[in-house]
């Protein structure tokens, strides 16, 4: 908030359960963050760091390793606008995508040491990933908020493009649920137009997994949306927490909100 200067180079604090509280742990320095994800390969945990603000200094976003006392440096994920990361295994090996604004958001594949180039997935706009399969074939849908979503196709050695996803530009976040139903990827739009004529107030949307693509089922109201969380409602039920962080002024005042999800009839 504020007109700035502003200081990117902020702690980022990780904090350890004690029995009662959640308690400051560690601190780790990091550029404009974005944020965490969580990992383990082998038992062993890791965290990602997605950081930097776009059209700066190019400072990398990074990788964190558990040493039985805390997390400590393990690697540098080139970065110009790092955003997001996404761990996941297939046919036995870990890979770990980083959506980045300015460079091709990447694939990255671990090779028992450390996390190598594998490919680029979309050039540039890439803010979140989804993973999934059917009886068939692995998925990934990345959003992007420069360009159309897409969804992408595992093809043995890489995952290749397998279909532009309905929504227009704008994506922001992704969350995946699967139900005896069947599979839902859920996306949250942030804002079109960019800085000369920014629009927030968007149709999100919901998407099933049919026939080996995703299927638009649902739209809902989003204003700035930023996250979609999915969590289990107090009757049981699969509830969904998106948060908006733009009104249609541009200005820092909407509401967030929860929904109650139905397979049958969605949002």
């Amino acid at each position: 908030m504020g007109s700035g200067p502003y200081n990117f180079n902020v702690g980022q604090p990780i904090y350890r359960w004690s029995g009662q509280e959640w308690e400051p742990f560690q601190t780790i320095l990091g550029y404009a963050a974005k944020q965490w994800r969580h990992f383990t390969i082998a038992g062993q945990h890791y965290l990602a760091l997605a950081q930097n603000r776009p059209g700066s200094k190019s400072v990398p976003s990074a990788v964190y390793r558990w040493n039985g006392e805390q997390f400590e440096y393990l690697q540098d994920i080139p970065s110009r606008g790092g955003y997001n990361f996404h761990a996941f295994e297939l046919d036995g090996v870990t890979y770990l995508a980083h959506a980045d604004h300015e460079l091709p958001s990447a694939l990255h594949r671990w090779d028992g040491e450390r996390f190598v180039p594998h490919q680029d997935l979309v050039e540039i706009g890439g803010r979140a990933f989804v993973t999934f399969s059917d009886e068939t074939s692995t998925y990934m849908a990345v959003a992007n908020i420069r360009f159309e979503s897409v969804l992408l196709r595992w093809d043995g050695g890489k995952f290749v493009e397998h279909a532009v996803l309905d929504g227009g530009k704008g994506g922001r976040e992704l969350a995946l649920i699967d139900t005896m139903a069947g599979v839902f990827v859920v996306r949250v739009n942030f804002i079109t137009g960019g800085r000369q004529a920014p629009y927030p107030t968007l149709k999100s949307q919901v998407y099933k997994l049919e026939a080996g693509n995703l299927k638009l089922v649902d739209e809902y109201d989003t204003s700035g949306g930023t996250d979609v969380v999915p969590f289990t409602g107090p009757d049981g039920g699969i509830c969904l927490a998106v948060s908006n962080a733009l009104n249609s002024d541009i200005g820092f005042a909407t509401e967030s909100v929860v929904y109650r999800f139905d397979p049958e009839g969605n949002l």
